[in-house]
């Protein structure tokens, strides 16, 4: 390949598809029917992601389009894809969104969690991103095309590239196959790597930082905590509240390693971290003197006395699991923050 066929290579896209098998005639058959497209420039199927990160490093086109192979596979499909007018740094392609579900226009370190824990936002059919948006993906073994789709929005999201979300650009109407949603486990990695990928304050910009930096940098992991026991993941929601506890003693941290103690069926250890709490929420109400950014304000006194009486009656006739729902019942009374995070499902 001379100068000049490189230099225009550049303004050209290459198309990569993942999880394909397509056959050498295959790929040469549709390499001349996306000939048709004036930005087409190359072609390559991938079996899994683990080839991904060195194909686009030798990319010689500069835009670079990844596609499902399983679900984008005829030239009608990847010609929409090329023609597309995507003018972000990185583009999410979906098939039209259900109106019944959470949908994003754009995604940034702001609402990355969010859209990481929504799975609807986490199906692709493709992505289009220059080959700066994709450069910062590590290595991707062992995981699933969705899964490393999902990665490189977040790397690009981080690197503060610009990401939007295009729905229904091309047309869609297979059945989904049986991995195209993500699993619990595999959304908790994603927000492990939303966590190392960009700064917390940027994850969690409307909190305190400049008066009370501590303080919300432990909220923000007792956020992610809460997270985290919503995917199952206890001992990366562990691993938040040992870094939470490091910034500050926290009702919050307590009553959360309380929910880690009961899902893994250590009951009586549960009932203890709630009373501990309780004691902290009680003492932050009475002698907070605009000591702390975070202030606890009871939702109703009477629900909570009502079920500390219960629960101590629970626990003196050993009916630990009763005693748990109490205990826990008036801390969500104390504190919306389990109801925001969604612990009160």
């Amino acid at each position: 390949m001379d100068g000049k066929e490189i230099i225009e290579g550049l303004a050209m896209k290459k198309v990569i598809l993942l999880n394909s098998n397509a056959k050498e005639q295959e790929l040469a058959n549709l390499k001349t029917k996306l000939s048709n497209s004036r930005q087409f420039g190359s072609l390559v199927a991938l079996a899994n992601a683990g080839q991904l990160k060195s194909e686009v490093n030798d990319s010689l086109e500069d835009q670079i389009i990844i596609a499902d192979g399983r679900l984008i596979d005829s030239p009608e499909q990847l010609l929409q894809a090329l023609d597309a007018n995507c003018t972000s740094d990185f583009t999410i392609i979906q098939p039209a969104v259900n109106t019944n579900e959470v949908s994003y226009e754009s995604v940034s370190t702001e609402n990355l969690i969010q859209f990481i824990l929504h799975s609807s936002s986490l199906f692709f059919l493709a992505v289009s991103a220059t080959k700066d948006a994709l450069l910062a993906n590590s290595e991707m073994e062992n995981i699933n095309s969705n899964e490393a789709l999902a990665r490189l929005a977040i790397s690009a999201t981080a690197q503060s590239h610009s990401v939007s979300i295009a729905n229904g650009i091309i047309s869609f109407a297979k059945e989904l196959p049986v991995d195209s949603t993500l699993t619990n486990s595999q959304k908790a990695n994603l927000l492990s790597y939303a966590i190392s990928s960009a700064n917390i304050e940027d994850l969690f910009p409307n909190y305190a930082w400049k008066d009370h930096e501590q303080e919300s940098a432990a909220a923000c992991f007792h956020t992610l905590a809460a997270h985290f026991i919503r995917l199952n993941d206890y001992k990366s929601a562990e691993e938040c509240l040992s870094m939470s506890d490091q910034l500050e003693d926290s009702p919050r941290s307590l009553a959360l390693r309380a929910m880690i103690c009961k899902e893994q069926g250590q009951t009586l250890g549960a009932v203890a971290n709630l009373v501990s709490s309780l004691q902290q929420y009680e003492d932050r109400k009475r002698n907070n003197e605009n000591k702390h950014y975070f202030t606890f304000v009871p939702n109703d006194l009477e629900k909570i006395n009502t079920n500390l009486q219960e629960g101590l009656s629970a626990l003196n006739q050993q009916e630990n699991d009763k005693a748990f729902g109490y205990f826990k019942n008036a801390v969500f009374n104390f504190d919306n923050f389990f109801q925001e995070t969604g612990l009160d499902d």
